[in-house]
């Protein structure tokens, strides 16, 4: 059995050099991103600090993203998604009914909290239709 030494005793997590936080626990014992298919290979990623009820990353730097993958089945990714938004650290939803309706809701008050939150939700829109 072999000791992992973590960067920080604080929660981390790997974020490929993509972006992407999600990854495929392969049988060769290989951790491959859900994105780029590229293998965690230690190179090109980096573990980032998974802050929560505080301050985040540089509020400038690209935002890593997950690309959760539920093997094509809306149920999971629905539970997911309201586990997620049921949390203390969010800042923003959003939701798309089947009929166009669209409701959002931030916490965003200042001219750059609303920019930070529009960027982010630009990020969001290019997820969609991404190779899953």
């Amino acid at each position: 059995m072999s000791v992992v030494n973590f960067p920080s005793q604080k929660p981390q997590i790997w974020i490929c050099d993509c972006g992407c936080s999600s990854f495929t626990l392969r049988a060769d014992g290989e951790a491959e991103c859900c994105n780029c298919e590229l293998v965690a290979d230690g190179v090109g990623g980096g573990w980032m600090e998974r802050i929560r009820n505080g301050p985040s990353r540089d509020p400038e730097a690209d935002p890593p993203y997950a690309d959760v993958q539920g093997n094509g089945s809306e149920e999971f990714a629905r539970r997911r998604l309201q586990r997620l938004a049921s949390q203390d650290d969010v800042v923003a939803l959003a939701v798309v009914k089947e009929d166009g309706r669209v409701s959002s809701w931030s916490v965003a008050e200042t001219d750059e909290q609303i920019a930070w939150t529009q960027r982010l939700y630009g990020v969001a829109a290019e997820l969609i239709g991404k190779k899953s």
